[in-house]
């Protein structure tokens, strides 16, 4: 018999949920449902994770616009034989919790809605869209009181909605009509244990809004809606699921494997860069901060910036200002492969990590560039908010004749 050499592995966020989630319907089993919900940390006490489960309805990768609600990686539906249905919307990734958000200060601003925190407060608006919903409506949409909320500073006089009917109907009707408290919603990340209980995660928490409190952060009184799940634990689960024959040639274990040596090195290879070493050289015209910690700064010439010592990896401060006419911006790089951080935001959360450049394009738009020896991780964000002000301090003031800030940009700070 010819040994078959096929394979089949699925990448990513949106893959690893597919796998998952494909691996729990072809199981036929409630069980394994049932078995995944308890895994999720929810709260205990709450009902319906004790009744068994009589239905299951699942959407990977829901499409509700860009200018609607985002793109959750999965919405499901539950029903139960003694409880009412619960829905289940998913928010995977493969980084930590604090990695993955940013100050709820930048709500409004570029990437906000990319970032976790923001994620999970469009999906909370959806969960309030979603409830609202009455067969026959031609929309979905946010109820009017958010726009007298503070989510209103990024809808800017406009409710999100969706209009597309053929999503509406396929998309958003089966999980529609149920009371806002039957909406829950899952995390999973890489982090040891539950980021949502950390206390030090707390300023990246959601900030969740309500009609009875509009004006008041109420993720305190939501937080029983939230669960969360590491992937090893899903893979442990699963694993035991095959175990008990429950699940027959698991999916998800096989895209598990490849993809978690990817958990790491997607923010290893770029964020976690290795340290310049004392005697390594340093390519003019790049600024060395170690013995001048408010250094006068060499405007370059655009294209001209070398790597440090010739090397494709490694990390500077940069002014970009077709990327960030604002700030200095943290630019780390492994060949052409590249992420900004804007520091600038807050001294307590992790900025969004933004991998849309490619490194030369990077280096097309510096004309300031600064090399700091011995820094700090870049998970110390006090350590590179301070080193971030005092570079714009510095260097972009006015007094610095600085003639590439607009008067826009220079306004704005």
């Amino acid at each position: 018999m010819e040994t078959r050499t096929d394979s089949f592995v699925m990448w990513g966020e949106r893959g690893l949920v597919a796998s998952l989630f494909l691996d729990l319907y072809g199981s036929g089993n409630h069980a394994a449902w049932a078995s995944f919900l308890l895994a999720c940390g929810f709260d205990a006490a709450l009902p319906w994770l004790k009744s068994p489960i009589c239905s299951t309805s699942t959407i990977v990768e829901p499409d509700f616009s860009n200018e609607g609600f985002g793109h959750p990686d999965a919405i499901s539906k539950f029903g139960f034989e003694s409880h009412d249905p619960i829905v289940l919307i998913v928010e995977a990734k493969r980084l930590p919790f604090d990695r993955c958000c940013v100050s709820p200060a930048t709500r409004g601003g570029a990437g906000y809605n990319s970032s976790l925190n923001g994620q999970l407060e469009l999906n909370h608006c959806l969960a309030l869209a979603l409830s609202e919903y009455a067969n026959g409506d031609s929309i979905l949409s946010e109820p009017a009181w958010v726009l007298h909320s503070p989510y209103a500073i990024e809808r800017r006089g406009r409710l999100r909605s969706l209009k597309n009917r053929v999503v509406i109907d396929e998309v958003a009707k089966p999980f529609s009509g149920l009371p806002f408290r039957s909406y829950y919603h899952l995390l999973i990340t890489t982090d040891e244990s539950n980021p949502l209980d950390k206390p030090s995660n707390e300023p990246a928490w959601p900030e969740l809004y309500h009609p009875d409190y509009p004006f008041q952060n109420c993720w305190k009184d939501l937080r029983s809606q939230y669960g969360w799940i590491s992937w090893d634990a899903v893979a442990n689960l699963v694993r035991k699921l095959s175990a008990d024959r429950k699940v027959e040639e698991s999916l998800f274990l096989t895209t598990f494997e490849p993809n978690r040596r990817n958990f790491k090195c997607v923010s290893a290879m770029i964020s976690e860069e290795a340290p310049i070493a004392p005697d390594e050289p340093v390519c003019s015209p790049v600024e060395d901060m170690s013995t001048n910690p408010v250094p006068s700064f060499i405007k370059l010439p655009s294209g001209s910036v070398k790597l440090p010592g010739g090397s494709g990896r490694g990390a500077t401060m940069i002014y970009a200002p077709n990327i960030n006419p604002n700030t200095f911006i943290h630019f780390s790089w492994l060949n052409e492969s590249c992420a900004i951080r804007d520091y600038s935001k807050s001294p307590t959360i992790m900025p969004f990590e933004n991998r849309n450049y490619r490194t030369s394009d990077v280096r097309r738009s510096i004309t300031k560039e600064v090399v700091i020896r011995n820094r700090k991780p870049i998970s110390d964000t006090r350590y590179w908010y301070e080193t971030t002000m005092n570079l714009n301090t510095s260097g972009l003031s006015r007094s610095s004749g600085n003639d590439n800030l607009s008067n826009e940009s220079t306004a704005g700070r």
